[in-house]
């Protein structure tokens, strides 16, 4: 019922069951220029591309400043720079800020659409988040980028099974400083992911993640332990002396693997050229 009224009126809000479709027909229709091989193609790369420099992030597809509706459902939007990678939308305090405050990872995003007053709907199964652009255009563009790698992703039939934690190698909840609730995190290679709560976690919906390689890990007083990144040091505090150790030993043999495999990608690239 809320997510029909948010089909016809227009209402923003936040969804708990399927994105609105129109009736009789599906969001999803695919454009006429494109055809499976194209896009297998544009999936199609090289092992070695996973391993570049640490001093150069992911390619970015589209950024800038818009306005973010607050969750709290007091009709409240918030400035946030938003940068999406091809892979996640991420939202930051600020264009310098080298982790985000909240990832949409593209397989949960059900559809992207435009509303009234240059703003945008980005829909996902369990929420929908609403976001503010200066102008029409700029509204349009993000919007038609959002739904095209929707729809590119479903053409190759690439969506990947929902988070479990069985599918990592730790998981559980932590307290992180500067952080006012603790956090839920899942360490599943190549990354370290935050997220608000298990639930979020289960929605696919997550705070920021942490790429293992390049990081390091410390000891630090009783219950507490550091991930040290070349940008950032998170401080974590576990809920037992146990769950420390297991968290500590998780993390370096996730930083161990990711060195391997770098090392051999490194060999055999070379031994090629």
């Amino acid at each position: 019922q809320l997510i029909h009224r948010i089909a016809q009126n227009d209402t923003e809000g936040y969804s708990t069951v399927e994105a609105p479709r129109a009736e009789g027909c599906s969001p999803f229709s695919l454009p006429a220029h494109l055809y499976p091989d194209e896009v297998l193609d544009d999936l199609t790369i090289s092992p070695y591309a996973s391993f570049t420099s640490l001093s150069e992030p992911r390619p970015t597809m589209l950024s800038g400043w818009l306005d973010k509706l607050s969750p709290q459902g007091n009709y409240v939007f918030q400035r946030r720079y938003v940068r999406f990678d091809g892979k996640n939308l991420m939202y930051f305090s600020s264009e310098k800020e080298p982790y985000p405050k909240g990832v949409i990872p593209l397989p949960v995003i059900e559809m992207a659409r435009s509303t009234k007053d240059n703003k945008f709907q980005v829909i996902t199964s369990h929420r929908i988040f609403v976001f503010r652009a200066e102008n029409e255009a700029q509204r349009n563009e993000w919007c038609s980028t959002l739904q095209q790698k929707v729809t590119d992703q479903r053409l190759v039939g690439s969506r990947p099974r929902p988070p479990n934690t069985a599918h990592c190698q730790k998981s559980g909840t932590l307290e992180l400083k500067g952080h006012k609730s603790k956090v839920f995190a899942a360490l599943s290679l190549p990354e370290m992911w935050l997220y608000k709560s298990e639930q979020f976690f289960k929605m696919g919906i997550g705070i920021c993640f942490i790429e293992m390689r390049g990081s390091t890990i410390r000891e630090a007083k009783s219950r507490s332990f550091e991930l040290i990144t070349p940008f950032k040091i998170f401080s974590f505090v576990a809920e037992s002396e146990r769950e420390k150790r297991e968290w500590m030993e998780a993390l370096q043999e996730a930083i161990a693997e990711m060195l391997y495999d770098y090392e051999v990608a490194e060999k055999i690239w070379s031994n090629k050229a």
